[in-house]
């Protein structure tokens, strides 16, 4: 499991930080509308606020059959 530590202004939403980290790997661009976001471990929308120490996960598409 791969891990960074962002820096975000008080009151950033999960939306926010999208793009901080697009910024930041513009790779990243391409894959994120296949996403799902998490905020300490629960599915969260884009407009969730973040708080300090918030636990942000990318999700990844995954099948099943």
């Amino acid at each position: 499991m791969a891990g960074e530590t962002l820096q975000v202004p008080t009151g950033s939403t999960i939306a926010d930080l999208r793009d901080a980290l697009v910024a930041q790997h513009a790779a990243l661009a391409t894959t994120l509308p296949t996403l799902r976001f998490a905020l300490d471990e629960d599915f969260a929308d884009a407009e969730a606020p973040l708080h300090d120490g918030a636990l942000v996960a990318l999700i990844p598409p995954v099948g099943g059959g």
